[in-house]
């Protein structure tokens, strides 16, 4: 609501803004790269023909996460190999956007023998 407030701008305009940097990260972000919401909002801030304020920035952030986030979820259900191991590739790791990307982006081989590392490690 600061944001609007501070950007003068109404309830319509304000949903039309978010929409059109959501559609940006949708246009733009390639999940497949083996980047993280924040590299990805970091390189559109520096790169983009537009200014962005902090508000924007948290906009975009948000809406590279949650497609990043579908990504790794659509990939491991679309691989059986993936989705019998799916409760170690979704737990809660501390850095889970890196993880993400590198979830989206390796070959599904690397994945089982990290994960398989990892339960023999929890034994």
């Amino acid at each position: 609501m600061k944001a609007q407030n501070e950007k003068n701008l109404t309830d319509n305009a304000w949903v039309e803004r978010i929409g059109q940097l959501r559609q940006m990260v949708s246009d733009q972000y390639d999940t497949t790269q083996n980047t993280t919401p924040q590299q990805f909002v970091d390189w559109l801030v520096e790169n983009a023909d537009e200014e962005f304020d902090s508000a924007d920035e948290r906009i975009l952030l948000r809406r590279a996460e949650e497609s990043l986030e579908d990504a790794a979820r659509q990939r491991v259900e679309n691989e059986d190999e993936l989705d019998a191991i799916s409760d170690v590739i979704f737990y809660d790791w501390p850095n889970k956007w890196d993880h993400l990307a590198w979830v989206v982006s390796a070959d599904v081989s690397e994945i089982v023998d990290w994960a398989e590392t990892v339960e023999m490690a929890a034994e």
